[in-house]
């Protein structure tokens, strides 16, 4: 059958439908941050496999490395290794924090892997990507700042990830740092 559309009215629909994905991508971003500012928001602690955890985000944001030669990296040690966390406000930290890393990354990898501390369990994602200077490490947890100086704008977001992880983390008691 024949396609409805032209090549030029597919295109634009495919941009409208591309901006209103963005558009309600900042919408939620936006109602999650003043939900959290305003302590709507609790926090619910259920009993996690890190492992699995960690392998079931790795595979649901595998696609979007796709493309790129470039490696996700489960690299929890203990395949055993329980936790006592809110899984949904902990699977956006993570997915926020490796969403950043595959976006940043052309090659290499991106790994995630925790230590288990006295007091607490440190997670740690790191990757081969860009990096940052060190004038960008505290400003990239504020709204709507990413770092993208190119004049093409190569890498897409509106600068709410971050500052949804910080507040998220702090919602927990924890601590963010970069290096």
């Amino acid at each position: 059958s024949k396609d409805p559309f032209t090549t030029e009215q597919q295109s634009c629909l495919n941009t409208a439908l591309n901006e209103a994905r963005s558009l309600k991508g900042l919408i939620n971003d936006l109602l999650e941050l003043s939900q959290i500012q305003a302590q709507q928001t609790n926090v619910k602690h259920d009993h996690l496999n890190l492992y699995d955890f960690i392998e079931d985000i790795t595979t649901s944001l595998y696609p979007l490395a796709k493309g790129k030669n470039l490696d996700l990296i489960n690299a929890i040690q203990k395949r055993s290794f329980e936790i006592f966390a809110d899984e949904a406000k902990l699977r956006r930290i993570l997915i926020n924090l490796i969403s950043n890393g595959i976006k940043f990354t052309h090659h290499g990898h991106v790994k995630i892997s925790c230590v288990d501390l006295d007091d607490c369990i440190e997670f740690c994602v790191s990757d081969t990507g860009i990096g940052l200077k060190e004038d960008e490490k505290e400003v990239i947890f504020e709204k709507f700042r990413q770092i993208d100086y190119s004049s093409r704008r190569e890498y897409q977001g509106i600068g709410l990830g971050l500052t949804i992880v910080k507040e998220l983390v702090d919602l927990h008691n924890g601590s963010l740092r970069v290096e």
